[in-house]
């Protein structure tokens, strides 16, 4: 009679663990943004979607820009549609800031393409960089990509310190990382290509490229 009671506990708290395992899932739904996540460089509904998971502060994002910015010159919007996700990585320090940049740029009516193109220039990025800041507050970091910002003929430095300071952008900079965290991502450059996951090496030159969408294209 023990031994089947001592069964009987083990089962319901086999059972409650279970649950839990189902249950805590829920408990951690990603809420339901109001627009779709993305900064799309063509068109919706073309016939190859690129969403793009990129880190501004990230070497090897900056590696795989040229390539994949050569892809919207190549093809056009209807064709394939590059959307960027931002998806700051915590171990480059000023990541989130550089991110958060995009809807900074957006608030303030300017060109975020550009803002990207820029961080991700490898001596505009290095000048951000763990080592290079080490020993600059958050305040003068950013400030420093205020005036870049300013200098390349976007948000003046006072709409980019305003723009970081801003409760909303930086919640939504943290819903755009969230995101990426539901759809599996854990580290820059990563791809889905029709939703699917790249898993081939990241392309860093356009022929790279056209080697993967060309044959997708090709069956439409």
């Amino acid at each position: 009679m023990m031994m089947m009671k001592n069964s009987t506990l083990l089962l319901l708290v086999a059972a409650a663990a279970a649950a839990a395992v189902v249950v805590a899932p829920a408990a951690a739904q990603f809420p339901v943004p109001p627009r779709a996540l993305g900064w799309a460089m063509g068109q919706a509904g073309a016939k190859v979607t690129i969403d793009a998971y990129i880190d501004l502060m990230c070497p090897d994002t900056a590696a795989a820009w040229p390539a994949l910015h050569n892809v919207t010159k190549h093809y056009s919007g209807s064709d394939v549609n590059v959307v960027l996700h931002l998806f700051p990585l915590p171990y480059h320090h000023n990541s989130f800031y550089a991110n958060q940049g995009v809807h900074v740029q957006s608030a303030n009516g300017q060109d975020v393409f550009q803002w990207v193109a820029t961080m991700l220039t490898p001596a505009v990025q290095l000048t951000f960089g763990n080592a290079q800041t080490a020993q600059q507050t958050s305040q003068q970091v950013i400030a420093n990509m205020g005036a870049v910002s300013e200098k390349y003929g976007l948000a003046t430095q006072e709409q980019f310190i305003a723009g970081i300071g801003d409760r909303t952008l930086n919640l939504n900079t943290r819903e755009e990382w969230k995101y990426g965290c539901s759809r599996g991502i854990t580290g820059t450059p990563l791809f889905h290509i029709n939703g699917v996951l790249y898993s081939g090496d990241t392309p860093e030159t356009l022929a790279q490229w056209t080697d993967v969408l060309d044959p997708l294209l090709q069956q439409h």
